[in-house]
């Protein structure tokens, strides 16, 4: 069996009993496979009621009966079998899954006939598919990647570059189409169809391209932190909005981020690196507890507020998800909502239910969209809600009590104003005389909300409420398709901002990208072609001065077949002799002249072996010195060293010939002697 569907089917059983929440039985199950993990519990949870009906229908219960006893394992790969991606693995569960398939899939076309529908998507509730109706959200990380090479890449994959408005109309799944979201980033976020999975593209997994929601970019585009401050991230894991404040810094300053949970630290840390956070340091420590009049609090300007909050902005949320799949399933006594909430004052950081960004509106965002899911305790709504807030509350004033903090802006993906304007006008009510409440995002036009009647305390002696609300930012999913959020921004009065260098809008209309293309394709092929000219003469040259060498015997050939010019072809022959081979044919001119003429071409095959014999008896002093020379002269050039060796063959001639003359003619009159 594969590892994913066993880690998958024991966070199954756990959560359905109780006790314990998603996010933590994935870092301690899922280990490296947490990205698939995860989206095959969300998956398997959503399907589950349909899942149990196949299972009983098609009569594999009555068949395997052991399979009962496996857990919800079962379901996990039941999933992948009939709706995901196919089985994998193997091991005994698999071959039997695989064998009762044809009555497996005929149980479920049944139950999609008996509910008259098509898509195996229409077979689960409408409010827990909400998210498929919002689109998939992909940040370019400036540190990492270009915004031109990313739509290009895109373009060579077969993505075509539309309107917005035609990815949020659009309703098919296999579409290639995406966009590049007006509103937040820059020009830096792309838009897919809600269906497009990339958590497994080359450009997720190496850290240029960061799945994360629109509003979820909302925080940290507002906080515009500049390059050489000192910034905080209160509640920084699982990291995507740290990445975002690294951007804005351009990785220059120093951020310090803050997470309680040590699993989540080391997933800040992790994320980090493979996200090119080259300034962010990791503190593994309570944002409450530190000392701002100490070093290096006591210099930083920019703090970032998203603490843990209910999740209510987040669509199709875990609560709903388990509540779906357990609904008459759980027995009596075993973890009836008997777990422990998230999110009270001096806990965890992250909200029940909130991911950073669209964790659980996309269930397959995850790993570095892991959060907190929600929770169902013995406390009511209400009392959950109170200890949440007092516990934003307390966040943001601990943030505010910076000695040189300029800017501190706060955030939730909630839609409940007792999480939102209130925890405002409750931290407005100390700080006042010092902070003031900006307008943020000036161009979104949905603001925030006041309802008197849900605030609790006393506002008779507040003044400028409908300013004040009017200068945060809300989100709503079902008109601006994308997850509920809220945005408040914390200024220092009198405080000044630096305004920050926009990028340059790049071009993104495929006929200036392929020019582009062509004209870079066209330099690189000049640039080739100017190199290897360069590179040839140099290496032809060489040869040219070394061919001549080489190429001189071709000289001695005619002169082989015309005998009459013995003079002439010695120095040739030495010549060449002496700078192809050892001297040792220099001594040919022993023999009288006539006879060389006449047998010059078979002597010259029979004479070597003599004369070394010879000159070594003869001239024992000069042969060393012409060896030793020898092979100096071939690797040198010829110019300097190419008159040595004539001089010293053509003058001996004279002088051996009188010799040999004098030899001879001792010869003949020995032999006249004898006869």
């Amino acid at each position: 069996m594969a590892q994913h569907y066993s880690d998958a089917g024991k966070i199954l059983d756990k959560m359905l009993i109780g006790g314990a929440s998603m996010k933590s039985l994935l870092y301690s199950t899922a280990g490296a496979q947490i990205t698939t993990v995860h989206a095959l519990v969300c998956e398997t949870l959503k399907y589950k009621r349909v899942l149990d009906v196949v299972l009983r229908k098609s009569g594999i219960y009555a068949a395997e009966k052991w399979i009962a006893e496996r857990g919800n394992v079962v379901h996990v790969m039941l999933y992948d079998l009939l709706i995901g991606k196919g089985i994998s693995g193997a091991g005994k569960l698999k071959k039997t899954l695989v064998a009762h398939e044809a009555a497996l899939k005929a149980a479920l076309a049944r139950e999609k006939v008996k509910a008259k529908v098509v898509e195996n998507i229409d077979l689960v509730p409408a409010h827990l598919r909400k998210h498929e109706m919002l689109p998939r959200y992909a940040r370019i990380n400036q540190l990492r990647q270009k915004k031109q090479a990313t739509i290009n890449q895109f373009k060579k994959e077969g993505y075509k570059l539309v309107d917005v408005q035609e990815i949020l109309q659009t309703t098919s799944k296999n579409v290639k189409i995406f966009a590049v979201d007006p509103d937040v980033c820059n020009g830096h976020l792309l838009v897919f169809p809600p269906f497009t999975d990339l958590h497994a593209h080359p450009l997720v997994v190496s850290g240029g391209l960061i799945l994360q929601d629109k509003a979820s970019c909302f925080s940290g585009f507002v906080l515009a932190a500049p390059p050489g401050c000192t910034a905080i991230d209160s509640c920084a894991a699982p990291g995507m909005k740290t990445s975002q404040i690294c951007e804005s810094m351009k990785n220059k300053g120093k951020l310090i981020a803050f997470d309680k949970s040590p699993t989540r630290c080391e997933t800040l840390v992790r994320l980090g690196k493979r996200n090119g956070m080259k300034i962010m340091v990791a503190k593994n420590e309570d944002f409450l507890k530190t000392d701002p009049t100490q070093s290096p609090y006591s210099e930083v300007e920019y703090i970032l507020c998203d603490p843990s909050c209910s999740g209510s902005g987040i669509v199709s949320r875990m609560d709903d998800l388990i509540k779906y799949a357990s609904e008459g399933q759980r027995k009596k006594g075993r973890g009836k909502g008997k777990r422990k909430s998230v999110g009270q004052k001096g806990e965890g950081h992250k909200e029940e239910g909130k991911e950073e960004g669209k964790e659980e509106v996309e269930v397959k965002d995850v790993d570095e969209n892991l959060e907190e899911d929600a929770t169902v305790g013995e406390e009511t709504e209400a009392e959950r809600l109170n200890k949440l807030a007092e516990f934003q509350e307390s966040v943001v004033l601990h943030a505010l009590s910076f000695p040189k903090v300029k800017r501190v802006v706060y955030s939730t993906c909630s839609v409940n104003q007792q999480e939102n304007e209130n925890v405002v006008v409750n931290v407005l009510k100390k700080t006042s005389k010092n902070f003031k409440v900006t307008r943020a995002l000036p161009q979104w036009k949905r603001r925030g909300t006041w309802d008197e009647g849900s605030y609790p305390g006393d506002m008779s002696t507040f003044e400028g409420i409908e300013e004040i609300v009017d200068n945060c930012v809300r989100t709503k999913p079902e008109e601006d398709r994308t997850i509920g959020f809220f945005v408040a921004c914390f200024d220092r009065i009198g405080a000044v901002f630096p305004v920050l260098e926009e990028p340059k809008e790049e071009e993104v209309e495929e006929e200036v990208v392929e020019v582009v293309e062509e004209v870079e394709e066209e330099k690189e092929t000049k640039k080739k072609a100017v190199t290897t000219k360069k590179q040839s003469p140099k290496k032809q040259t060489t040869p040219k001065k070394q061919t001549p060498k080489k190429q001189t015997p071709k000289k001695a050939t005619p002169q082989k077949t015309t005998p009459e010019k013995p003079a002439e072809e010695t120095p040739v022959q030495a010549q060449n002799e002496n700078e192809n081979v050892p001297q040792t044919k220099a001594p040919q001119p022993k023999t009288p002249p006539k006879a060389q003429q006449k047998t010059t071409p078979k002597k010259q095959q029979k004479t070597p072996p003599k004369t070394q014999q010879q000159q070594k008896t003869q001239s024992p002093k000069t042969q060393p010195q012409q060896t030793t020379q020898s092979p100096k002269a071939q690797p040198q050039k010829t110019q300097t060293q190419s008159p040595k060796p004539v001089t010293q063959v053509v003058l001996p001639p004279p002088m051996i010939s009188r010799k040999r003359s004098g030899s001879t003619l001792n010869k003949n009159k020995n032999k006249k002697r004898k006869m």
